[in-house]
């Protein structure tokens, strides 16, 4: 499962680098969240900084396949990767 998983990140993440430079931008995550029909009301850049873990302002296929594995299989309701599809709402 964990392998079906990552490969799933690695996929999401280079549709994602729309300018092919081996990185995501928050402009780029953004992008993704409306794609999915989430309002630009409700991005939040914290999901973004919660991924960007070296705090350089780009997220690497590292940091996001790390953030996608923990948000699905860690039970760390305080765990920064957390926020990876944003914040719950009711």
């Amino acid at each position: 499962m964990k392998k079906c998983i990552s490969e799933l990140a690695y996929g999401v993440f280079n549709l994602m680098d729309v300018n092919c430079d081996g990185y995501l931008q928050e402009d780029e995550h953004r992008r993704l969240f409306h794609q999915l029909g989430v309002p630009d009301s409700s991005y939040s850049k914290d999901m973004f900084n919660a991924i960007d873990i070296n705090n350089d302002g780009k997220l690497s296929i590292q940091e996001f396949a790390a953030a996608d594995a923990d948000f699905f299989f860690s039970d760390d309701e305080n765990s920064p990767y957390a926020l990876f599809f944003g914040p719950l709402v009711d």
